[in-house]
């Protein structure tokens, strides 16, 4: 059963070593809702492949803008 997407609970300021997720900087940057993110992660878990790529199949985001924040 898939869970509901909960955001992480993790400090803002994240050491050198931890990367942040995806998810949680689209949403913190106001580029997609928690819900959108949690369409993602079924559709994502039922078709394969990225993340990123499944927000854009999904229409809740550019590519230029996954490229843009994949960038950062």
């Amino acid at each position: 059963m898939i869970t509901p997407y909960q955001p992480s609970e993790r400090t803002p300021q994240v050491s050198a070593r931890r990367k942040r997720r995806l998810g949680d900087l689209l949403i913190e940057a106001k580029l997609i809702s928690p819900n959108q993110l949690a369409d993602a992660l079924i559709h994502q878990q039922n078709h394969g492949g990225r993340l990123g790529s499944s927000l854009v199949t999904l229409g809740f985001l550019t590519e230029q803008a996954l490229e843009s924040n994949l960038a950062k």
